[in-house]
C-alpha cells in the first residue's frame, strides 16, 4: 500500500521503516503544505499523521482529506500505541482482493 507519513520531526521513524519492511511504499513530509501538494499529485491508500502534528494547518489538512478523499484511511498516530499495523495489512489485503467490505 503507498503512504503518506506526515511527521513534523521528518526523521528516520520507526513507523516508516517498519511499514516499508512490511512492503509499503512510505512518502514522509514535514509539513500539511507539502502533504498537500504531494497528495494530490500521487494516490495514496493512507494518510498517517505523527502525534507530534498538533497545529491548525494539520487540522485542516485532515478536514480536507476527509472531503476530498473521503475513501481514503486517515490515522492520527499516539504514542500510546495501536493496531495500525493490524488495520493496514487488513486494508491492503481488501483492496487486492478487489471486494469492498459491508459499511
Amino acid at each position: 500500500m503507498k503512504i503518506l507519513y506526515l511527521d513534523p520531526m521528518h526523521g528516520e521513524e520507526p513507523i516508516s521503516g517498519l511499514l516499508t519492511q512490511c512492503g509499503h511504499e512510505v512518502t514522509c513530509v514535514a509539513d500539511p503544505n507539502e502533504a498537500f501538494d504531494v497528495i494530490r499529485a500521487q494516490n495514496f491508500g493512507a494518510a498517517l499523521i505523527a502525534g507530534q502534528s498538533k497545529n491548525s494547518e494539520t487540522c485542516d489538512f485532515i478536514f480536507w482529506l476527509h472531503g476530498d478523499q473521503p475513501g481514503l484511511l486517515v490515522f492520527a498516530l499516539s504514542v500510546w500505541g495501536s493496531e495500525l499495523m493490524e488495520i493496514i495489512e487488513t486494508m491492503d489485503a481488501i483492496e487486492k482482493s478487489g471486494q469492498v467490505p459491508d459499511a
